[in-house]
């Protein structure tokens, strides 16, 4: 049945991938679907809208979208669409300004050029630093080029390893030589700032990342963490007061209090007993103490992050089931295997838009009250994979994306492994604990 005249089509994808074009092969879905609602807004005669995501909803990363949308609203003409609406509203994300001006300019002339476009703005916003900051974001252009990692608008840390050693040192000496041409212009040292801020932010949050990549490129990553982390709360207290950020003081103070809480202890930890004998080279371990879901999650849903002197590095996320949304409750129950009807705790792998693997942990599985090693599954074919991750508790409250990871640890095969602790009677577990379940690390192992 088609739609009515009267009635306005509107597609809006949370898991289009917002680095690349929507011609990209992480977007073929993404645009198939776009083409498909065409037809049927052309048989209908009804409106074409589109709601189309700039930023990561999660934390505000450096992400160069600007580029991917010359291609995207060249498709939105081609394909009929008559009304854009973009979510684009924290000025607090990288290069906002840039992407305001670009979005106004495409709505205008969808085949407008798009390198014109962003030297014009670079020249007139960034005055004389424009130099250093046009090479930085063609730089950091390249790298998302090199790893063509999707990005989401709900993209967890792990996912943004398009952004690589060489991206962040240059990025760094670059914006430092843009300060420097900036002196004595108090305007443009303050939007020097906000990038330098916003790369060395994900600096620290993928920095063990970042040494990995460097080291498996005979390169070296050079910079210390801790101070890295103290020049991105130096740097949001130079933010604040802004009349751009009018009423954000409450966002910065959550940005802080998350960097100056982040564990900074290496991403390492002794392997469980039963991948005592793998080879070190052949594991990444994703710890979830500094998931950057925290901003959004803070005492929501049921969402904390607790010391705790049993997970694997002092500290985990924890979600309390009396607390937690009702729609992903149904993800974190467990019955017997016995009943009628049996349900579990779910993680499933998702490749390539199907669910291929994973587990239902009923109360049989479960080791309640103490931190266990779960084995999820194993999965190939990562290399030529849009989508390979984790979808854990369901597919929105937390997921582990392991074409991210497999850019710091090239692989095409893996076993994936959850150390989880279970507490209360729901789980089996002590009936004055309560029902909870501690997210703790996420081991993953590669085969061939």
């Amino acid at each position: 049945t088609l739609p009515e005249k009267n009635v306005i089509l509107r597609l809006a994808q949370i898991y289009a991938d917002m680095l690349h074009d929507i011609r990209h092969n992480n977007n073929t879905w993404y645009f198939n679907l776009l083409k498909a609602w065409s037809e049927i807004s052309k048989k209908s005669g009804c409106e074409y809208h589109i709601w189309e995501y700039m930023y990561c909803l999660w934390c505000e990363l450096t992400v160069p979208v600007a580029f991917r949308l010359s291609d995207a609203f060249k498709a939105f003409a081609e394909y009929g669409i008559t009304g854009i609406f973009v979510e684009n509203e924290s000025n607090f994300a990288d290069m906002w300004e840039l992407n305001q001006y670009i979005l106004s300019q495409l709505s205008e002339n969808p085949y407008a050029d798009i390198d014109a476009l962003i030297d014009d703005f670079i020249k007139c916003f960034y005055g004389k630093a424009a130099k250093y900051v046009k090479e930085y974001l063609y730089d950091l252009k390249r790298s998302a080029e090199e790893h063509p990692v999707s990005a989401y608008c709900t993209t967890e840390s792990v996912h943004f390893s398009y952004l690589d050693d060489l991206a962040v040192s240059r990025g760094i000496s670059l914006l430092d030589k843009a300060f420097e041409a900036a002196k004595g212009d108090e305007t443009l040292t303050y939007r020097i700032n906000q990038l330098m801020t916003m790369l060395k932010e994900s600096a620290v949050i993928k920095y063990y990342d970042l040494k990995r990549m460097a080291e498996l490129n005979s390169r070296t990553f050079d910079f210390d963490i801790k101070a890295l982390r103290d020049d991105v709360v130096a740097g949001i207290d130079k933010m604040k007061g802004h009349p751009k950020f009018k009423n954000a003081d409450k966002h910065f103070e959550d940005f802080k209090d998350y960097f100056k809480n982040l564990c900074l202890t290496e991403d390492i930890a002794p392997l469980p007993d039963e991948l005592k004998d793998v080879n070190p080279d052949d594991v990444y371990q994703f710890f979830f103490k500094n998931s950057c879901r925290q901003l959004i999650f803070k005492n929501y849903y049921g969402v904390t992050f607790v010391d705790d002197k049993d997970a694997s590095l002092g500290r985990a996320e924890k979600i309390t089931i009396s607390d937690a949304n009702p729609l992903e409750t149904i993800a974190l129950h467990a019955t017997s295997k016995n009943v009628k009807y049996p349900t579990g705790v779910l993680v499933k792998i998702r490749h390539n838009d199907e669910y291929t693997g994973g587990v239902e942990l009923c109360l049989e599985d479960i080791v309640p009250d103490k931190y266990h090693t779960y084995k999820i599954g194993s999965v190939s074919g990562i290399k030529t994979s849009t989508d390979t991750r984790l979808d854990i508790f369901g597919n929105n409250l937390e997921w582990l994306g392991l074409v991210g990871i497999s850019q710091v640890m090239p692989m095409d095969a893996c076993d994936v492994y959850l150390t989880i602790k279970f507490t209360g009677k729901a789980y089996g577990g002590k009936e004055t604990e309560p029902d909870a379940v501690y997210l703790d690390r996420a081991i993953v192992v590669r085969k061939g």
